[in-house]
Order: C-alpha cells, then sequence, then structure tokens
C-alpha cells in the first residue's frame, strides 16, 4: 500500500523527529476478521476501512524516494463511490443548512501544542437523515448541538489517539447523511456541498492557522474523499509542505 508523499526537506525533519514513542493503533473489525495484528508507528503493517489508510511514518520515511504517489487504495475506492466528478455538479435543490463560517470558532475542533507540524483531519459519515422543519434533510448542521455530537467525538477520539505529537484542526462541516451512499446518484447530487465546505475549510486554515508548517491530511470513509478531492486540488506551494496522505 503506497503512500502520497514527496522528498521536502521540512518534511523529512519532520518524519525524522516523530518516528520514536509512537503508541499502538488498535485494529479494525476488518483486520481482526482477517487474523491482521494492531499498527504501530515505525511497524509495517497496515490496518484500514474504507477511505482511511494507516500506515506508519517509519514507512513514510522510507518512501521518500518515491515522490507524487497517492494512495491507490483510496483512489479505488473513491471512484466506485463517487461515479462523476463533483466539481462539475450542481448542488441539488435539496434543504440545506446553513453554511458554515469558518471565521467562527464554533467551526472548528482544534489542538494547538504549539508543535512545528500540524494535522488537518475530516470527520468520517456521523450523520443520518433528520427532520428540518418538517423536511427530510442530508446534511450535517454544523450549528445544531446535537448534530455536531457525532462529530465532536471523533475528533476528541482521534485527536487523544495522536498523543499530543502535533497540532490537530479539524473542521465541522456539511457531510453528507449515511443513506446518501446507498445510491450512485444520490452520491453525485449530495456530494459536492460538503466536498465545498471541506475545501473552503482548508484554504481557512491555511491563511489563518498553518504559519507555513509541514502538515498531514488525514480523513476517514467521507473524509477520506474529501482529502483526495483536497490533493487534486493543491497547489504546489503548499503540496510541498504536506508530509503525507492518510
Amino acid at each position: 500500500m503506497q503512500i502520497y508523499k514527496k522528498t521536502n526537506t521540512q518534511a523529512d525533519i519532520f518524519s525524522q523527529k516523530f518516528l520514536s514513542g509512537s503508541r499502538a493503533w488498535p485494529p479494525c473489525r476488518a483486520c481482526q476478521r482477517l487474523g491482521w495484528g494492531s499498527l504501530r508507528l515505525g511497524g509495517n503493517k497496515c490496518c484500514y476501512t474504507n477511505q482511511m489508510i494507516l500506515v506508519s511514518l517509519q514507512a513514510v520515511q522510507k518512501q521518500l524516494t518515491m515522490s507524487k504517489r497517492i494512495v491507490l487504495h483510496a483512489i479505488v475506492i473513491a471512484s466506485l463511490v463517487i461515479s462523476c466528478k463533483p466539481d462539475k455538479l450542481s448542488v441539488a435543490a435539496e434543504p440545506t443548512p446553513k453554511a458554515p463560517d469558518y471565521a467562527e470558532n464554533s467551526q472548528w475542533y482544534i489542538s494547538n501544542r504549539q508543535a512545528e507540524a500540524d494535522i488537518f483531519y475530516i470527520v468520517s459519515t456521523e450523520t443520518a437523515d433528520y427532520l428540518q422543519q418538517g423536511v427530510l434533510c442530508h446534511y450535517a448542521n454544523t450549528y445544531n448541538d446535537s448534530l455536531r455530537q457525532p462529530l465532536y467525538g471523533e475528533m476528541l477520539g482521534v485527536d487523544s489517539l495522536l498523543s499530543g505529537k502535533l497540532n490537530f484542526y479539524s473542521p465541522y462541516y456539511r457531510q453528507c447523511s449515511l443513506q446518501t451512499f446507498t445510491a450512485d446518484s444520490l452520491t453525485c447530487e449530495r456530494l459536492p456541498l460538503a466536498m465545498s465546505d471541506v475545501c473552503k475549510a482548508f484554504d481557512y486554515y491555511l491563511k489563518h492557522f498553518n504559519s507555513g508548517r509541514p502538515f498531514i491530511l488525514a480523513g476517514f470513509s467521507q473524509g477520506g474523499i474529501a482529502v483526495v478531492e483536497l490533493i487534486k486540488q493543491m497547489p504546489p506551494e503548499v503540496y510541498s509542505r504536506m508530509v503525507a496522505a492518510y
């Protein structure tokens, strides 16, 4: 399983510095069924479900000469889920919640540890269809506390798993509901709105939070699709600071 990685001075320094003292990743259910063990940063096993691919930072370091490589597994899954290109689609005329304003602190989960590198994490699908003023809505409402809670729980869990090594930034976004992925036609209609929010959040992060530091992109499920979309649109200058994409 290959990862999207470049040869870059900042990336080299970062990956060497953070290889030691990392904790184990628990195996997912898919890996348990396959009989795979847990993934440790610095090991060579891979534990993955849907679009999220976990590989060790040591594996990142070993692949420094393999520039411009993208996570093949993520691309295959994304192509199966999305049978059309989101950037060429118009958002379906369905009831949609208020767009998140990323200048507001409430639209972020942030752990600024004054570290030398960041992780930008995009949460998985934590939203189901729900009624909004009597109409069925298929997108997360980032201003509704009860709908935000599952997203917050995942953000907190992933941040805790990283053991305080990195600054952690994760945006709330109008992700598609789980029911969206029951049909390719629904996915193509609804996914562009979620991807648009993530792109706006990433742009805001780069302008206001990143301060030129190296960073890691990470995402799971719907968040994994968003990672691929961000990489496809990433300018060369920003790309040069990306350590890896999970």
